[in-house]
Formats: C-alpha cells, sequence, structure tokens
C-alpha cells in the first residue's frame, strides 16, 4: 500500500490504525463491490474477498456482466463493514485487474468458500455451485488507490462495547 491514500475517521470517530486495519481486513466479512456500468450507472454486489499483500481478490465468473464492465473502466469501489454497533468500516476506491488464471481463481473460491462457511459447509457449498457453474473462473484484482477508515467503537472501552451489544440485541 506504498501509494495508497489512507484517510482515517472523523473528529466524531477516529479510523483505524494500519496494524487494526489488517486485523479487521483478515477477519470474514462480506464486501460490497461498486462498479460503472458502460452506460455509466453504478451497480454494487456483495463479494467475498481476501485481502492479501496490500491487494483486495475477489473470484467470479467470466463473462459477466461485472466482468466486462471492469475491462471496460477499472474504478471500483469496496465497501467492508462490522455491523455491530458502533460500528467499524473500510472504504476502498481502487483499479480493478481482471487476472484470467481459471486454476488460481478455482482455488480462491475454494479457499473463500471454506472460510466463510468453515470446511464441512465449504465443501458442501463447492460440489452445489461448482455443479451449475457457467464461465471461467477469473480473480478481480483490486489495487487501492484511497481507503477511508472509521472505528466507532475506538472511544469504548470493553466493557461499554460488550454493554451497548448486548443493549442492542436487547432491542433497548
Amino acid at each position: 500500500m506504498d501509494e495508497t491514500v489512507i484517510q482515517a475517521g472523523t473528529p466524531q470517530a477516529p479510523g483505524m490504525e494500519p496494524s487494526e486495519l489488517e486485523r479487521f481486513l483478515a477477519q470474514r466479512r462480506v464486501a460490497v463491490l461498486s462498479w460503472a456500468t458502460p452506460l455509466g450507472e453504478t451497480v454494487s454486489t456483495p463479494i467475498w474477498f481476501t485481502y492479501r499483500d496490500g491487494a483486495f481478490l475477489l473470484h467470479t465468473n467470466h463473462p459477466s456482466p461485472k466482468t466486462r464492465a471492469i475491462l471496460k473502466n477499472s474504478q471500483v469501489a469496496l465497501v467492508i463493514q462490522d455491523e455491530a454497533p458502533p460500528y467499524r468500516y473500510v472504504s476502498v476506491r481502487g483499479q480493478a485487474r481482471l487476472r484470467q488464471e481459471p486454476e488460481k481463481a478455482l482455488r480462491l473460491y475454494e479457499e473463500q468458500a471454506r472460510a466463510y462457511f468453515g470446511k464441512l459447509g465449504g465443501g458442501v457449498y463447492l460440489r452445489r455451485s461448482l455443479a451449475d457453474y457457467a464461465g471461467e473462473h477469473v480473480i478481480i484484482e483490486v489495487t487501492p488507490t484511497k481507503i477511508s477508515t472509521l472505528n466507532g467503537s475506538a472511544a469504548l472501552g470493553p466493557f461499554q462495547l460488550l454493554a451497548l451489544r448486548a443493549a442492542r440485541k436487547l432491542g433497548l
């Protein structure tokens, strides 16, 4: 991330330190990928990701509307969030590159399925999804140009954070 601009937080809620950012991105969360269609419309979709060596790796199939659009305009955005209060997020702007390496893409897909569903659940998911898989396995590699973060929990102690989450679950 040498050339990546990292903009952290707001006066009300600080951002994440680099080590926090690495830990946050290592956890299994679903990202939302946004890109522009050839007609200039913005489209977003949830997608699994792996953050490795300063880049986001996303598995998908090609050809698809998403991959065709990215081949024409490589600028994309990703948002990864913690859905539990007081909320944290990472917002990424970057350049996407389509890596047409089917074997590596399939291995990434298998790795992600097991990470998101567990070893047993991932195996079941893969058997079902690969039976009807259409197109070529590809990797969308997103190299960040700007990362913005917000850590809403930074101002709270561990007990306050636990109490806040418990109150939310109880509907208070």
